[in-house]
């Protein structure tokens, strides 16, 4: 019972996965402007989040701190979500290394 509802949790995130991807990028004609330096970088921001919030989380946590890490990290996340665009910054990024390979050319 335990392996069936793991294969159906796994199907369900790749199906969602595979809707998004088909939605957000393919249909919208998306993968025809992003340059490969963009998609190629645009995991490097959560990956460097995620070990910095482990790293920091340990940290705290083994001096008995759990719930002020919580509160912490609570408060940092919110603040990212609502005052930083993240796609906005990776695209002017990308819009600005397209700019400096043309003008090598």
């Amino acid at each position: 019972m335990a392996n069936n509802r793991r294969c159906i949790h796994k199907t369900a995130i790749v199906v969602s996965y595979g809707i998004r991807l088909t939605t957000d990028f393919i249909m919208t004609g998306e993968y025809k402007t992003s340059s490969l330096g963009y998609l190629m970088f645009q995991p490097y921001g959560r990956i460097f989040v995620q070990q910095v919030t482990v790293i920091l989380g340990s940290m705290l946590l083994s001096f008995g701190a759990g719930k002020i890490f919580i509160l912490i990290f609570a408060l940092i996340k919110i603040f990212f979500e609502v005052f930083i665009d993240f796609n906005l910054l990776l695209k002017k990024a990308a819009k600005a290394e397209l700019k400096s390979s043309d003008d090598t050319n």
